[in-house]
């Protein structure tokens, strides 16, 4: 077994005093991949750190490898792994850390994880139900359909997309199904649920939530309702988890998150814009009020809207 060369784990120990009994294994097996897969790296938020990081790596050999280390918060992590030679992901897991033994399995166009109390409720409860396995079987079903399509087919497709907008709430709700039944089941657990711990792994894997609220007529409204209903669980959560950083963060996203939602939303055509500076991806620096100046130069000059070519380009 390859113990996770993670320096925080070891400093947890000191701290903490933790019992064996939080220690956590992670099986990995990539063995049916394609692609051979040269290493693993499992992510997630560090709260020693306050950030969301590398919580430890291993060689794969012959496609296999363990991480081990001690579970100081539980919480929801993922798990890649990579090629020799990309950061890109061949896989991609998520699970709960959690004390005891979890195994992933990734495949050829998914995975299987086998894991504690808190994996199984987080994942499993949405994903064996009976319901959202006949929505999986749709989507792919349409997948299927789309794969088989011919160039043609592809771009009238793609020209009939304009009619989103016009459709009714019935037709997204279709769109939504999957979004809706994990919804659906999370929130049951996160509402009714008397341990916190519980409550927390639930509404951190619901990411479903949002689309309950889109489906109404007026789906900003609907949303911020959304968002300050998610704000009202996790400040509840606080109260009942006090001192735990994970459930803290996690608090602190979601009123960034709505926080940075009202602001993009009340963004409209017309709206003003306070002038800032910057540096462009050339090293010169420039301000708001000179590319406006310069587009409208180039309307004047051109009768069309449009950038300067010579203007700056932006580093995002």
């Amino acid at each position: 077994m390859i113990r996770t060369p993670s320096s925080f784990a070891a400093i947890l120990l000191v701290a903490c005093a933790c019992a064996p009994d939080n220690e956590y294994e992670i099986r990995i097996d990539a063995s049916a991949l394609e692609d051979e897969a040269s290493t693993a790296v499992a992510h997630g938020y560090i709260p020693g750190e306050n950030d969301y990081g590398e919580l430890g790596s291993v060689e794969l050999q012959s496609g296999q490898a363990t991480l081990s280390g001690v579970v100081d918060y539980v919480r929801i992590v993922q798990v890649d792994v990579l090629p020799a030679d990309s950061i890109y992901p061949l896989g991609r897991a998520e699970f709960v850390l959690e004390p005891g033994l979890t195994t992933v399995r990734f495949l050829a166009d998914s995975n299987e994880v086998e894991g504690g109390k808190y994996t199984q409720l987080a994942f499993d409860s949405w994903r064996r139900d009976p319901e959202y396995r006949a929505a999986d079987e749709e989507n792919r079903a349409r997948f299927d359909a789309m794969a088989a399509m011919s160039e043609e087919e592809r771009e009238e497709r793609e020209a009939s997309r304009v009619e989103w907008s016009e459709r009714t709430i019935e037709s997204k709700r279709d769109a939504l199904k999957h979004s809706l039944i994990q919804s659906r089941i999370l929130r049951e657990i996160y509402t009714t649920h008397e341990d916190p711990v519980t409550r927390f792994v639930a509404l951190s894997a619901d990411r479903g939530w949002v689309a309950k609220w889109d489906l109404e007529e007026d789906s900003k409204a609907g949303r911020s309702r959304g968002y300050l209903e998610q704000i009202g669980f996790y400040e509840s959560l606080q109260q009942e988890l006090p001192g735990n950083p994970v459930v803290a963060n996690a608090a602190d996203r979601i009123r960034d998150s709505y926080d940075r939602y009202l602001t993009a939303s009340s963004i409209t055509i017309g709206t003003a814009i306070r002038d800032f500076g910057a540096v462009s991806l050339d090293g010169e620096p420039f301000r708001l009020t000179n590319v406006l100046m310069t587009t409208n130069t180039c309307w004047s000059s051109s009768g069309r809207p449009g950038a300067d070519p010579a203007g700056p380009r932006f580093r995002t």
